[in-house]
């Protein structure tokens, strides 16, 4: 082995936590720093991105790129006419509301 795999394998490991030192204690709740962001949302990459990365993918392979590139901007702009309150869209509503 070289000398320079071994260096590249010791800078990829670092420390994945945070120490109990770095976190924000609320009444008897002990909050990490990434989640005292502003504005930070968790979701679920499972339930939430993943079906829209399918519906992508299979239109991307049933229609062809430009078809399917022109079914996502169509996609925007009617999910841009929507109320704030109203923009979280499930892909297999917009099928209908699509004309492909």
């Amino acid at each position: 082995m070289s000398k320079g795999k071994n260096t590249d394998k010791k800078k990829k490991t670092g420390k994945r936590y945070s120490e109990i030192k770095a976190h924000t204690r609320l009444k008897k709740t002990l909050v990490p720093p990434f989640l005292t962001i502003p504005g930070l949302h968790l979701s679920s990459w499972i339930n939430d991105r993943l079906p829209e990365m399918l519906w992508s993918s299979l239109l991307i392979s049933q229609l062809g790129r430009n078809r399917a590139l022109d079914v996502f901007r169509r996609t925007a702009q009617l999910v841009a006419k929507l109320p704030k309150a109203k923009r979280v869209v499930y892909p297999h509503a917009l099928v209908s509301a699509i004309r492909l």
